[in-house]
């Protein structure tokens, strides 16, 4: 793979377009969810699109080779989807105890709403599954740092979306 700066602005711009916008599809989604039940969609969403795109198991060799993943930490010899999968499939774990005592039904019946279905898929596909992977490319391509410089328009596009959204 041919390295290419501009993939890698493009993708780091587009990225943090996308999150920086994830703020306004989570305000419509706490209408009618609990902020946990967000969570746990959009990261089972985003592990289910990861494992079609992939779909032969990942099966730990001890939880010893897991620990990386909880810290979202990569390993070699896995590929990026590969362990975007696995942070996801843990995040999903770890946010499950989360729903004792808070009386989260998981009724699916909210997702008969347009609106509600639509912000779900763009958090759990979008912003998650596909911007992750974009984020971990344009990272291979430009570096962490000049990566990471992006994530200060977040605020920005936040602020002009959410002004321009009714």
């Amino acid at each position: 793979m041919s390295r290419s700066p501009a993939l890698g602005h493009l993708l780091a711009l587009a990225v943090s377009v996308v999150w920086g916008t994830t703020y306004i599809s989570t305000k419509v989604l706490l209408e009618a969810f609990h902020p946990v039940e967000i969570l746990i969609f959009r990261f089972v969403l985003a592990w289910a699109i990861l494992f079609l795109c992939a779909p032969r198991p990942q099966l730990p060799r001890s939880f010893r080779s897991e620990l990386p993943f909880l810290g979202a930490a990569q390993q070699q010899g896995l590929n990026d989807l590969l362990v975007t999968r696995k942070v996801f499939f843990w995040g999903v774990l770890f946010t499950l105890p989360f729903c004792l005592g808070t009386g989260i039904t998981f009724d699916l019946t909210r997702f008969a709403q347009p609106l509600m279905l639509g912000n779900t898929v763009y958090l759990g596909v979008v912003a998650s599954a596909l911007c992750f992977l974009a984020w971990n490319r344009a990272s291979a391509l430009i570096g962490p740092v000049a990566t990471n410089v992006y994530l200060y328009l977040m605020p920005v596009i936040t602020s002009v979306w959410d002004s321009s959204s009714p």
